[in-house]
């Protein structure tokens, strides 16, 4: 049931992000949304796999601290609550790398261990899966360190931090 309610909301937001707003983000976020259901889809439409979806979905663990970072930043509670700003901040960065590095890093273990036991295609999409997500989310982890002043200014001309910046 999980898988179907994220399949759900990548779904629903993918249409409301089309709808309402078009820029680099957009045409990231679409990419993200569609190599996730892809992924789960592979795994849930033959029923192969399951447990490998749900491990998979750790990585959405970390989108509470970044969805509570950025409400926290467009509604201006940001600069009214900085202390709690700066612990959603740095659980951010925390949970980020956890749950998406590192989770990331033990499923593409436990793939190559098991390898040989799977047909191509479910092997093809275990490994390329998370190739195409080490490179999104670290694009997106870059953006987080530079925008939060982790990283020195300098890279701010690097990095796509302005949000309504349109892509094309």
């Amino acid at each position: 049931m999980e898988i179907f309610s994220r399949l759900a909301y990548f779904t629903h937001d993918a249409i409301d992000m089309l709808n309402h707003e078009w820029s680099r983000w957009t045409f990231e976020l679409l990419l993200h949304h569609i190599a996730t259901c892809f992924a789960l889809l592979t795994g849930l439409l033959p029923q192969r796999f399951l447990l490998a979806n749900y491990w998979a979905l750790l990585m959405e663990g970390n989108s509470i601290f970044l969805h509570a970072r950025t409400i926290m930043q467009i509604s201006g509670w940001s600069l009214q609550q900085p202390d709690v700003h700066r612990k959603i901040v740095n659980c951010n960065v925390i949970s980020f790398v956890i749950c998406r590095f590192v989770s990331q890093a033990l499923f593409v273990r436990w793939a190559l261990s098991d390898i040989y036991n799977m047909h191509p295609f479910y092997a093809a999409v275990a490994l390329g899966g998370p190739a195409v997500f080490l490179v999104i989310n670290a694009m997106l982890f870059f953006r987080i360190l530079v925008s939060d002043g982790f990283l020195d200014k300098r890279w701010r001309a690097n990095a796509a931090i302005n949000r309504y910046a349109t892509y094309l």
